[in-house]
């Protein structure tokens, strides 16, 4: 019996292949703004920023008689995006020469959740007064003599001044001699405290991460050493101890001033990841920024330096 042959002229069938989604000429959907943090923060390769105490704590009295520090000024404001967005550049800015920060205004606006609750609804009408309020913002920090500014290409850049705001140029602290400085976390950012914590929490929260592991911080004497009111200050400190930020012992003493004879003094300090412990200990080794929400998010899919130094 002769074999059978395959006819050498048949068609050969090909096998069925997927159809190609039509090209589309649509704009995908705009970053969430926490997107927009972790590129810009990524970007810095550390996990604290430097700022000097000189920012909440002036070396010398001023006309005032206090040692308020350009900290003060802002929270005089009761402008919080003032102080926010002081931060940001700072955090951007400081991370290399030449200590200067360039993007959109626009991806300000964003990052920094201006365009929140504005609007009504309208997407690119909030955008649009958000821009204008950022520009207000930026003008602010300038007459600060914290950031100065000037057009690169068709975008601003803003070039870090340092932190007393005598309007001298900035240098990265390394060393004892360029002036103590605290680091402020970057979970400032990621766990979104930045949005969620008043201004009197924020002022104060800086002026505890200046301390050392343990301080003593009467609200009464805050005025005199950095210029905010104490009534203020209480704020500040019971939000950040509700926050389980920041704790405290208490001890009482006699004081004949006091209606019921005894006061109580606070031995104040910081917790976790604020703490100065955990700050010196990490600041060499960066985790990659994550926001709270990209946290969140990893959490149900899964079953899922810095530089140091003295307060």
């Amino acid at each position: 019996m002769k074999k059978r042959q395959d006819n050498p002229g048949a068609a050969v069938k090909k096998p069925l292949q997927a159809e190609r989604p039509a090209p589309t000429t649509e704009r995908p959907a705009l970053p969430a703004r926490e997107e927009f943090l972790q590129a810009m923060l990524d970007g810095t390769t550390r996990s604290y920023v430097p700022i000097r105490t000189r920012f909440v704590q002036s070396k010398t009295e001023g006309e005032d008689g206090t040692l308020a520090g350009p900290l003060a000024r802002i929270v005089r404001s009761r402008t919080a995006s003032y102080l926010d967005a002081f931060l940001l550049i700072h955090a951007l800015a400081s991370s290399s020469d030449p200590y200067d920060a360039t993007y959109p205004a626009q991806t300000w606006v964003r990052a920094l959740g201006l365009d929140i609750n504005v609007g009504a609804g309208d997407e690119q009408g909030s955008i649009e007064i958000a821009k204008s309020t950022w520009s207000k913002i930026v003008r602010r920090l300038v007459e600060l003599h914290l950031v100065d500014r000037k057009r690169k290409d068709n975008m601003m850049s803003y070039i870090l001044l340092d932190e007393s705001g005598d309007g001298s140029a900035y240098t990265r602290p390394k060393t004892e001699s360029h002036g103590t400085w605290f680091q402020l976390p970057l979970s400032y950012w990621r766990d979104d405290h930045y949005l969620t914590m008043s201004l009197p929490a924020k002022a104060m929260l800086l002026i505890c991460l200046s301390l050392d592991h343990t301080f003593k911080l009467p609200a009464e004497r805050v005025p005199q050493w950095y210029g905010i009111s104490a009534s203020t200050a209480k704020r500040g400190l019971s939000e950040l101890v509700k926050a389980k930020i920041l704790t405290y012992e208490s001890d009482w003493v006699v004081d004949p001033k006091s209606a019921i004879g005894l006061r109580e003094q606070r031995m104040y300090s910081l917790m976790g990841e604020w703490s100065l412990k955990s700050r010196k200990k990490h600041s060499k080794r960066p985790p990659k920024f994550t926001s709270a929400a990209a946290k969140t998010k990893n959490t149900a899919t899964a079953t899922a330096s810095n530089d140091s130094g003295t307060p």
